[in-house]
């Protein structure tokens, strides 16, 4: 039995599944994990220059997709992009490095062992979290823990190996730790993502919906590959939702007391190529000529967002993150200012670094309040008993609920970004208080899977 694949039939059921799994070589096989290799002339790699794989789960009872890219910390220095841990880490807090510096194996869906650093040392550690999709909801279609209504779509996992949150273009020489052993390293987010957005145009059908997601990292590369993903696929109706990946806003002739994310945006920018004449940013400008009609300011990450949301004003574009999140906060400062490495580490470093990022939080929650298109909304908790408080998508939606506003958990949040009609959500809490999410005990013993796969 054939159907057309941008017309998916509905009522074929289970006998239209059926046959679906019987499918030969020439289609990949439904309900399971395909990998798929991107050749090195195309000039996508993994930061070891290793070939980059991304991961493609179909069904054939919906043409609807989502698109998850991993999160993993970010990198540029020597150590960090090889895994090892910054000397002012503090142990108990995790580690400051990028994800899989040894690149993405094939079977990197389906085997259980890890072999990425992981912090604590316990045994729980050896298991790789992103098989199976166990890592979040949107990529485990059982549904366990947490359900979520994707779990029916096509599933597509995009990796991360690259070091620069989804958005680099730039091979770089790291000497700074140990000149003897120079380390050239492949910051290729900005091709990774791109190409993958032209693989699934050519091989996916048409979606009647897309989900476009990240976490951490992944966050921060879901927005930066919105625009290819889009075009790419050109679905009928189209979501994003950057889960702990906020890209604040930090405008060029701003100083770091007024915007104290800055400084890392100045050191990135060059280190990754980003501005370079392959980079992303000439990238997306030869792509839309008129962006900066949008409001895309080149020299400025935060406005990213609002400019998508101008762009595609019938999208539903979103930011969640945490307020007390204690991890991302310390890739963003800790590096930067010496107040901050000159404090112990505990809470005298903690609070230092927590009084900048709420000051970027705040700043960039007003800009979208007063200049930003009713689509882009944002959903903001204070804390949970999981992962530092880092991301909200990650394991469970468990531990996520606006309780002032009558919020559940983000589960609520994603469900109208997907299906509503009406102006996105723009939800922040104003209670101090770390929610428990019925977790904690499990957690605690497997914390370092998910502050690995975070790059914490």
């Amino acid at each position: 039995m054939l159907w057309n694949k941008r017309m998916p039939n509905p009522r074929a059921g289970w006998v239209g599944l059926m046959a679906g799994l019987s499918v030969g070589a020439a289609q990949a096989a439904y309900l399971q994990w395909e990998t798929v290799e991107l050749p090195a002339s195309s000039g996508a790699s993994c930061g070891n220059g290793t070939p980059y794989r991304f991961f493609v789960n179909r069904t054939p009872l919906t043409s609807k997709t989502v698109v998850v890219f991993e999160g993993g910390g970010a990198c540029f220095g020597q150590n960090t992009c090889l895994g090892l841990p910054l000397p002012t880490n503090d142990p108990k807090n995790g580690v400051l490095l990028a994800l899989n510096p040894d690149g993405i194996p094939p079977n990197y869906m389906t085997s259980l062992v890890n072999t990425n650093a992981h912090t604590s040392g316990s045994p729980l550690g050896l298991i790789n979290t992103a098989s199976f999709g166990m890592v979040t909801p949107f990529t485990n279609r059982l549904g366990l823990v947490q359900k979520v209504q994707t779990q029916g779509w096509n599933i597509v996992y995009a990796p991360y190996c690259t070091g620069d949150i989804g958005g680099g273009n730039a091979t770089v020489v790291y000497t700074d730790a140990n000149p003897a052993k120079p380390l050239a390293y492949y910051h290729r987010g900005a091709v990774n993502g791109q190409l993958m957005a032209q693989w699934l145009g050519k091989n996916l059908a048409r979606p009647d919906q897309l989900f476009v997601t990240g976490f951490s990292a992944g966050g921060y590369a879901s927005t930066l590959n919105y625009l290819w993903l889009k075009q790419a696929l050109n679905p009928v109706r189209s979501a994003l939702l950057n889960d702990a990946g906020p890209l604040l806003d930090a405008p060029a002739n701003a100083t770091p007391e007024q915007a104290p994310t800055l400084p890392l945006y100045s050191r990135v920018r060059k280190v990754w190529g980003i501005d370079g004449p392959n980079g992303i940013v000439a990238r997306i400008q030869a792509a839309v000529p008129n962006s900066q009609q949008y409001g895309l300011d080149p020299s400025n990450f935060g406005s990213v967002m609002p400019a998508l949301a101008r762009m595609f004003p019938h999208d539903r574009i979103a930011m969640s993150t945490m307020m007390e999140d204690r991890v991302l906060p310390r890739f963003i400062y800790e590096p930067f200012f010496s107040d901050i490495l000159q404090a112990p580490p505990g809470a005298q470093r903690d609070t230092l670094i927590m009084k900048r990022w709420k000051q970027d939080v705040n700043a960039w929650v007003s800009m979208v309040q007063t200049t930003a298109p009713s689509n882009l909304g944002y959903y903001i908790p204070n804390a949970r008993d999981i992962a530092l408080s880092h991301t909200l998508t990650c394991v469970t939606f468990a531990g996520t609920a606006i309780p002032e506003l009558n919020m559940p958990s983000v589960g609520s949040f994603i469900d109208d970004l997907i299906d509503g009609s009406r102006p996105v959500m723009r939800a922040q809490t104003s209670v101090q208080t770390t929610q428990r999410s019925g977790l904690a005990a499990i957690y605690l013993g497997m914390a370092d899977l998910l502050l690995a796969v975070l790059g914490a």
